[in-house]
């Protein structure tokens, strides 16, 4: 039931891709360094909400996080260094960087699901 289709809803992550240079407005490299993400994939899961508290601690007492994301692939590529966009729509910025919401702290992974505990960050993060 954790998994049902009915409880699941649209989703995007994507995972580090290394460093890259930053660029200024001109388009030159200022000689600075940033994270690099790759593409977002869309997934369907079960997200907990903002509020309240998880049945079970999956993660124990002592990390904190804001929500808890289910997949019913424990084989799901996403990991601690991976961002989410889960109550935005997806949309980029004008250099064509993704804009997400939720960063990953952890990822459980079961037999038959992962549950992953996420932290929300500011409304307009950009993805670099």
């Amino acid at each position: 039931m954790r998994c049902a289709r009915i409880n699941q809803r649209r989703i995007y992550y994507a995972n580090y891709d290394g460093l890259r240079p930053l660029l200024d407005e001109g388009g030159f490299d200022t000689g600075e360094k940033v994270p690099s993400y790759t593409q977002p994939v869309e997934i369907r899961a079960n997200v907990s909400p903002a509020t309240g508290d998880v049945g079970v601690e999956y993660f124990g007492n002592e990390l904190t996080y804001d929500r808890v994301v289910i997949i019913d692939d424990p084989n799901t590529p996403i990991n601690e260094q991976s961002v989410m966009v889960i109550d935005r729509p997806l949309e980029f910025d004008r250099s064509r960087t993704l804009k997400f919401d939720y960063v990953v702290k952890r990822v459980a992974r079961h037999l038959q699901f992962a549950v992953i505990a996420v932290s929300k960050v500011g409304a307009d993060t950009p993805l670099r």
